[in-house]
């Protein structure tokens, strides 16, 4: 991911302290944490104003999809996805996915005319 890409993290606490760890400063992002009612799909377009790619992770989703996910296939187009499940150290395309258990799911959404993210809805 380049420098005006940004990763969109929707977890719960544990999951964003754990990915925080992990990421490298260089790399902007963004935290939804649905039950704290801090984010709301209307915003996504402010916040991901002049990024042509967004990374959205999601740890411990339980089988539910994102609001930011329901937004960002509305506005952008999904490149690419893939799921780590903890059953190897290597992320897995999403046909090859276990069906009964994830862990953690990557979906690169760019914006639909290639350009970058504007907050106009």
């Amino acid at each position: 991911m380049g420098p005006d890409g940004v990763i969109l993290v929707h977890s719960v606490p544990s999951g964003v302290i754990a990915l925080s760890r992990a990421l490298t400063r260089e790399l902007p992002f963004l935290v939804w944490i649905e039950p704290l009612g801090l984010r709301k799909p209307d915003d996504l377009g402010a916040l991901l104003q002049g990024r042509r790619q967004v990374a959205l992770i999601q740890v411990h989703n339980i089988g539910l999809a994102s609001p930011a996910e329901r937004w960002l296939d509305e506005h952008g187009r999904l490149t690419d996805r893939r799921i780590y499940d903890g059953s190897t150290d290597a992320l897995t395309s999403v046909r090859d996915a276990p069906s009964d258990h994830q862990s953690v799911e990557i979906s690169y959404f760019e914006p639909t005319d290639g350009g970058t993210f504007t907050s106009r809805r």
